[in-house]
């Protein structure tokens, strides 16, 4: 490659009816003289030819076959992102906007293996990683696909919270080499989230990363909204929060604390439940010692007083309920007054954004079906 006076470019022109170099129009990745700096340079045209790799400090363009990331497809245009900006969190910053697919493109090659998932995205250990930080300025939902270059095995995860903690919204680990991963997490305004770019094992190399943006709320997005009772993040059903985001009769969730999460808005709500399969875990000051129980974390969405009441029970209830901490916090009432169908009943006051956990146990070693009926005025 020759070098110009002022930075670098590629002279390679292929002959006319040659295999095309490049997509016109898309960035790849170059090195500089010595390897010390590094950069990006646009396919021309013609396909066959590169422009100037920027910035390079004055220095010629490094003697290697380019990097190609993969085309998106997207119609939208590609953004490169240099690697000092992706390689440790905060990681390189992008605003979420509605409309056009936001396109980014780098390579993990040249960083460091600074991160890794958990479950399935834990096998990222030993590959070297990229950060990208998400910012919505609306409530919405942004999905994102990693599209890896041939032989590069992608991980994507995603964090909210702090971009080194250990709060996981996604984890996108199914394909192979050069197979896309893809993960949606939902955003309030204001909020950023953490995509990392990751590798199996020790995998690493060019790619893109598609984040579409779509303002708004659904069930599924996991952020409850008030015509919700429970919100999981996914239309999934059996895992306790049904695809119309209502809960189900015998949801794992509430088998133990922090429980299955409830939603209280200004209407009341209904749902059934179940200790039949559940394990003798909490007890109270009015009985429940050796019965099987149920939990249920209870978000109070305005401020007053919760009234809580059992119906159509099949055994003796024992209810009662605590603040947090779920398995140790103070035990703001306990009723055991009735026998059979249910009719036992809390009054609890509570602010707004304020989380009880109501538990639903039995007389001596009672357990079966119930239903609650639970309202804030």
């Amino acid at each position: 490659m020759a070098a110009a006076g002022h930075g670098c470019e590629s002279s390679g022109t292929g002959h006319a009816g040659a295999t095309r170099l490049c997509t016109p129009g898309a960035n790849v990745f170059c090195n500089c003289l010595g390897g010390k700096e590094s950069g990006t340079k646009t396919c021309l045209d013609s396909g066959q030819a590169f422009g100037p790799c920027e910035p390079c400090l004055g220095l010629p363009e490094q003697d290697a076959e380019p990097r190609i990331a993969p085309d998106t497809s997207t119609g939208a245009p590609d953004t490169a992102v240099a690697p000092e900006q992706s390689d440790k969190c905060p990681g390189a910053a992008a605003a979420l906007t509605t409309g056009e697919p936001l396109t980014l493109s780098g390579d993990t090659a040249p960083l460091k293996s600074n991160y890794n998932g958990a479950a399935a995205c834990g096998s990222a250990g030993q590959a070297k990683d990229a950060v990208h930080a998400f910012t919505a300025s609306v409530r919405g939902r942004v999905k994102l696909e990693l599209k890896p270059a041939a032989g590069f095995d992608g991980t994507l995860y995603v964090r909210r919270g702090s971009c080194e903690g250990t709060d996981q919204a996604a984890c996108a680990e199914a394909g192979g080499a050069g197979v896309a991963e893809k993960a949606q997490v939902a955003l309030n305004a204001g909020e950023t989230v953490f995509a990392f770019v990751d590798g199996k094992d020790t995998s690493s190399g060019a790619y893109t990363l598609v984040a579409t943006f779509e303002e708004g709320s659904a069930c599924g997005d996991g952020l409850a909204d008030p015509d919700e009772i429970c919100d999981d993040g996914n239309e999934a059903a059996g895992d306790g929060c049904s695809p119309q985001c209502e809960p189900e009769p015998k949801s794992a969730k509430a088998k133990t604390c922090p429980g299955q999460p409830i939603h209280v808005w200004s209407d009341p709500v209904e749902f059934a439940g179940s200790t039949s399969t559940f394990a003798n875990a909490s007890k109270s000051t009015c009985g429940g010692t050796s019965a099987r129980d149920a939990v249920y974390g209870v978000v109070a969405h305005r401020g007053g007083t919760l009234h809580v009441e059992t119906l159509n029970a099949t055994f003796d209830v024992v209810m009662y309920a605590r603040a947090a901490p779920c398995a140790t916090g103070k035990e703001l009432g306990c009723s055991s007054l009735f026998k059979g169908q249910g009719g036992e009943k809390l009054d609890i006051p509570v602010a707004n954004g304020d989380t009880i956990y109501v538990i639903i146990d039995g007389f001596k070693t009672e357990a079966g079906e119930f239903a609650l009926s639970m309202a804030i005025d």
